[in-house]
């Protein structure tokens, strides 16, 4: 996917994670919250933020847990 850019210039993304819908308008910052999340978790709780993380990273406006 690639990135879709607003009027004002902010990206439109959303992510879903344990069914939880958020919206970011900047990448860099859901990026480093999955990121965090990832570092201070275990097992398929981690998968599920590296998944998101990568989607992230690899430029998707919509990132889930779901694989």
């Amino acid at each position: 996917m690639s990135s879709k850019k607003e009027i004002n210039g902010k990206e439109d993304i959303t992510t879903v994670c344990y069914g939880r819908i958020d919206k970011w308008d900047d990448r860099v910052k859901a990026v480093k919250y999955f990121y965090e999340c990832a570092l201070c978790s275990d097992g398929s709780e981690k998968e599920r933020y590296v998944n998101i993380m990568m989607d992230l990273m690899a430029g998707a406006n919509l990132a889930t847990d779901v694989e």
